[in-house]
């Protein structure tokens, strides 16, 4: 029986009667898939690892970095802006990091017959690093699944982990047990115990955690979970996982939350569960989308109460956007108070001062880069890398040691290091109140700095 192993770039034959396994390497490309006929094994590959040329400043580089993204045309809207974001800020420090000069590469981990990244070429690339002993960290990946395919390779490179930071990845488990994590993870990322994985981006439990730290801080006494897609909906699981983030957050700020076992179907079912909310002591609603019965719910709620406060699980903003503006009215018009959470903080005005300073400077449409949303995030993870390379020896356990370690004050994204998982300490969310004017409704947001170990378990 033969069978490929992506992850080392091998494929393996097990022998059914001596059960002995037979490793053979294929070298740098990433083996997909293997058919054995006519005494023959013929293999599939996803490539090579594909990065510019290096960029840098006076002098060889001591050390490398690498920024290891999804450059295909379907994301390369937000990819290349990254790029360019970590070569601003590899300039302004005339490539060095304190007294090591740094060269930089950037690599694509999408391929040309996919057009999107793929497991197999990520692991290429996370190869081609481990084995490249100037290369002292990654600045990746853009997906969540690209990550876990790479992290493996990155942590198991010999006796020294290369570390990753990123500025994308937002999935749970490549860094804590929590709802949405799967069996294995994150511990199956770090098969030698080392911790070399770090993120600047919230991981997706932030935006509710932010939520329901503001439903404390606006002094909610008890708070009604919903979850209003249907269990047949193939979104159903994420929508229950997000509510789970809200009530996980509010459990560590002592902010009670019920969960109503209802089918709400018609204003008369609406209004009976209200009736009992009431009686609960509830003043506000969490909730994964807004529709007709949960808007019933909240309306005859706040009738019996006389103030209650509504929040929409981020995942489910669409659902506000697409209410007819009658019923948005309706809600609002009560004075209920409507908030969302988002994930990706408003470059324009909600980034600190060296944030909004380095999107000032950075530009953008004069250099053709048309979406900046992920670029404070890429800069920010850059600066923090030449911070750590600055205070490490040069090696690559000294780097991530150095990353647990820092601080950085005065950042694009604030004052943050990272925790013990490898989460950035502190993530500033916007929340955005929903209020209703003559022009329709209008969304005001606030920045909350929600700290990792509201949902760090």
């Amino acid at each position: 029986m033969w069978t490929a192993d992506g992850a080392d770039g091998s494929i393996v034959r097990i022998d059914p009667d001596s059960e002995q396994v037979t490793r053979i390497s294929i070298g740098s490309a990433a083996p997909q898939g293997v058919a054995f006929a006519g005494g023959r094994a013929m293999v599939t590959v996803a490539g090579a690892s594909t990065c510019a040329p290096m960029l840098q400043g006076k002098g060889a580089p001591d050390l490398v970095i690498i920024s290891d993204l999804d450059l295909s045309p379907s994301s390369g809207q937000w990819t290349l802006p990254m790029v360019q974001a970590i070569k601003d800020v590899l300039e302004r420090h005339g490539y060095r990091a304190g007294r090591f000069r740094i060269g930089y590469r950037s690599c694509d981990d999408s391929t040309a017959q996919t057009g999107v990244a793929s497991a197999g070429k990520c692991q290429a690339n996370a190869r081609s690093t481990a084995e490249d002993g100037s290369v002292v960290a990654v600045i990746g990946t853009f997906n969540s699944d690209c990550a876990s395919a790479e992290l493996p390779i990155l942590n198991g490179a010999g006796p020294h982990p290369v570390a990753m930071i990123s500025a994308a990845n937002s999935l749970v488990g490549l860094t804590k047990k929590a709802p949405g994590a799967l069996v294995g993870e994150p511990e199956g990322y770090f098969p030698t115990g080392v911790r070399n994985y770090f993120r600047v981006y919230p991981a997706d439990d932030q935006p509710a955690a932010a939520e329901a730290l503001l439903a404390h801080r606006l002094g909610a006494r008890r708070v009604a979970v919903l979850v209003r897609t249907s269990r047949g909906d193939p979104s159903f699981s994420a929508a229950q996982t997000s509510m789970q983030w809200f009530a996980r957050a509010a459990a560590s700020l002592d902010l009670a939350t019920v969960w109503p076992r209802t089918a709400l179907s018609g204003r008369k079912i609406a209004d009976q569960l209200a009736d009992r909310l009431a009686r609960q002591g509830v003043d506000a609603i969490a909730v994964d989308q807004l529709d007709q019965d949960a808007i019933d719910v909240v309306a005859t709620l706040h009738d019996r109460v006389g103030a209650v406060t509504v929040w929409v699980a981020s995942q489910g903003s669409s659902s506000v956007y697409e209410l007819r503006p009658a019923l948005l009215r309706r809600l609002l018009a009560r004075g209920v108070r409507l908030y969302v959470a988002d994930a990706q903080i408003d470059q324009a005005g909600q980034l600190p001062q060296a944030g909004r300073a380095f999107m000032r400077a950075f530009g953008g449409p004069q250099r053709g880069l048309s979406d900046h949303v992920f670029v404070p995030y890429a800069a920010q993870a850059a600066e923090a890398l030449l911070q750590a390379i600055a205070g490490s020896d040069g090696s690559r356990t000294s780097v991530i040691q150095q990353l647990r370690r820092i601080t950085v004050r005065g950042g694009i994204l604030g004052v943050f290091g990272f925790d013990s998982n490898g989460d950035i300490s502190v993530s500033p969310i916007p929340v955005y109140r929903i209020a209703m004017t003559a022009g329709g409704p209008r969304w005001r947001g606030v920045v909350v700095d929600v700290p990792s170990a509201l949902t760090s378990g």
